[in-house]
């Protein structure tokens, strides 16, 4: 038997609360498995802007948003892909310039090691003239100092020989010759030894192919 109180009520005031707390807070959206309210198929109205971190948005509130700032993003990346491009363009050629700078100087080293090499060449060529010019001199000298010293010979010789008979005129021709034949050879001798060093200097290229 239901128990009421002074007023004529049910003093069965749990239950009643419980039904009318069931029906004021049954959802106006079916929950998912997730325990959220699903929306598919629902279409939201009379949205406020957020104000909130915790205020949910549209999309057409968000892609207001957004699609600027991705216009701008796309704008700065292709600027990002110029100065890219343009560095590794300039990397490239900085990198050519760098062999080029490498493969001058080694032709520069090169180029100044050939030349000394020249003027060490010039340079013992040089010596190598002076001391022929001094040989040649000594050469000379003795040259004047053998065929002065045959004249008095020959001089002194023909005067003794004078008056002889042809035969004895004729041995003494023949034998001057033969000195003078021999002088001779020993003055080819000595100049043989200066004269292939002559011919060096004549035929030695002066300059090195580069």
């Amino acid at each position: 038997m239901m128990a009421l109180d002074k007023f004529g009520r049910s003093s069965n005031t749990e239950g009643v609360k419980r039904r009318r707390l069931d029906r004021c807070c049954e959802p106006s959206l079916p929950i998912n498995e997730d325990g959220d309210y699903d929306f598919s198929n629902r279409k939201l109205s009379n949205v406020k802007l957020p104000t909130t971190k915790t205020d949910a948005s549209t999309k057409g509130y968000v892609d207001n948003i957004m699609i600027p700032i991705n216009r701008k993003v796309a704008k700065i990346e292709q600027k990002l892909g110029f100065i890219t491009n343009n560095i590794e363009s300039f990397h490239g050629r900085f990198k050519s310039f760098k062999e080029e700078v490498k493969i001058q100087q080694r032709k520069k080293n090169e180029l100044f090691q050939s030349h000394e090499n020249q003027l060490k060449k010039l340079t013992g060529l040089f010596e190598d003239v002076l001391e022929i010019n001094g040989k040649i001199a000594l050469l000379d000298t003795e040259m004047k100092s053998q065929l002065q010293n045959l004249k008095v010979s020959l001089q002194t010789d023909f005067t003794t020989y004078v008056g002889n008979n042809y035969s004895t005129l004729s041995d003494f021709v023949s034998e001057k010759l033969t000195q003078l034949d021999l002088r001779f050879q020993s003055l080819e001798q000595k100049f043989n030894e200066i004269f292939p060093n002559v011919v060096n200097l004549e035929t030695s290229p002066t300059t090195d192919p580069i």
